[in-house]
């Protein structure tokens, strides 16, 4: 598993054990091609599994030094990568009002909602929100979010669809949603989903695997706050 420290630095941790195996000064490839070859080509074509992000371009370093591995891409990029794009539309749908005006602060206040699993958001439990002036539930509240902007509840339904068929492990259904997106989306953000079928192989295994860059990334997050 592998993922990045600091700018240039190479970070990878053995999967099953969670043991930070190195951290190498450069990610270049021809210096990782050097490092990993000086292990035994039997140790080599034992790997099994690489969990890579999908902007890493690591294709050529495992078909030199990891040929029997199989590329499995990393679980918490597929869910930040669907975050990160609703939360943009939803930013551009926002600054279609002024921001004086109750639909922007409103989705400016409740973002976090719209990124919740529609399952997660409470439906039950009122209380007495000062900027809408009365007592609504999570889920009262993300209807009128999604009320604001036609576009952002498309794409919100988009969205939770995805989620759906992750959560249930339904990788055809995934790939369904993925290639019958809706034509009335705005383009960017279509195209921004295109990225899942380039991956596709790679997405095939996270739903049947068990395996994720979660532990390198909390080792990530531990060494940046090190270095502040």
């Amino acid at each position: 598993m592998t993922s990045h420290l600091g700018k240039m630095s190479f970070i990878f941790v053995d999967g099953l054990t969670h043991r930070i195996i190195d951290v190498l000064p450069s990610r270049q490839l021809d210096h990782l091609i050097t490092y990993f070859k000086q292990f035994s080509k039997k140790a080599r074509h034992s790997v099994r599994y690489f969990v890579m992000d999908m902007n890493a371009n690591y294709g050529k370093l495992i078909q030199k030094v990891f040929p029997n591995a199989v590329i499995v891409t990393d679980r918490f990029h597929i869910i930040q990568h669907i975050h990160r794009n609703l939360n943009t539309l939803r930013i551009k749908e926002m600054n279609t009002f002024k921001k004086d005006e109750k639909a922007y602060k409103h989705l400016k206040k409740y973002w976090k909602l719209l990124l919740k699993d529609a399952f997660d958001v409470n439906d039950t439990d009122y209380h007495y929100h000062q900027s809408f002036k009365t007592y609504l539930t999570h889920a009262q509240i993300l209807d009128r979010l999604l009320d604001y902007s036609p576009v952002l509840k498309q794409a919100y339904e988009f969205v939770q669809e995805l989620r759906y068929a992750y959560r249930q492990r339904d990788f055809e259904l995934f790939m369904e949603v993925i290639h019958h997106v809706d034509l009335s989306l705005p383009e960017w953000l279509r195209k921004k989903f295109d990225i899942f079928k380039i991956y596709q192989n790679g997405i095939y295994q996270v739903f049947i695997t068990p395996y994720s860059n979660g532990i390198t990334e909390a080792i990530n997050n531990q060494t940046d706050y090190l270095w502040l």
